[in-house]
């Protein structure tokens, strides 16, 4: 599935995240981020998260599973050549020229804090990221949190700022938040969306 989330850190009142592309939904992300912050530190976890742009290169330590690059950020534009190469049990880094991929960063960046959704961007990103879970190390908890559909529009403008237009506004609601040393029944917090 392509339901699409972030794993976020709260900071102050508010928070900061990462995106993930797939299986956000409670019983998929939901369950595995709260299975492994029972294996962590917590405030270590917090501070490592947002040095990151993506929940797969958090968990991968920033190692291009691709080319093997390291800090990068998360890659786009993979070819399927990459992947005939990794179903065929070709090499661990099957494009270590970068011929077949792309990455946002050019050099070692890793010192960057990059975690880029917060929560002022919902209007135009709850529509896309279904999902939030907002990890609170302080707590000991997770608070999960659903795009929906918020108040008013607001005005797009074309990159060439040739037209503009109208769009719905979204918000993150809270829609359930969890201890971390909680046993967990996320299939019921599914049925619940």
């Amino acid at each position: 599935m392509s339901t699409r989330g972030c794993v976020a850190v709260k900071t102050g009142k508010s928070w900061r995240g990462v995106y993930n592309h797939h299986d956000s939904y409670p019983a998929g992300l939901g369950a595995d981020l709260h299975e492994y912050l029972k294996t962590v530190d917590l405030e270590k976890f917090a501070k490592d998260l947002i040095r990151y742009d993506d929940w797969r290169d958090y968990l991968n330590g920033g190692v291009c599973r691709y080319c093997g690059g390291i800090g990068l950020g998360q890659p786009h534009s993979i070819s399927g050549v990459i992947h005939e190469a990794l179903n065929h049990g070709q090499d661990k880094y099957p494009d270590q020229e970068r011929k077949y991929h792309k990455h946002e960063y050019s050099g070692v960046e890793r010192n960057k804090i990059r975690a880029n959704i917060v929560p002022k961007n919902a209007k135009y990103e709850a529509l896309f990221i279904e999902w939030v879970y907002v990890v609170d190390p302080e707590n000991r908890m997770i608070e999960v949190l659903e795009g929906v559909k918020g108040k008013g529009q607001h005005e797009n403008t074309s990159a060439d700022g040739k037209r503009t237009w109208m769009s719905d506004n979204y918000e993150w609601r809270k829609f359930n938040a969890v201890f971390i040393d909680d046993e967990i029944d996320w299939e019921k917090i599914k049925q619940e969306a």
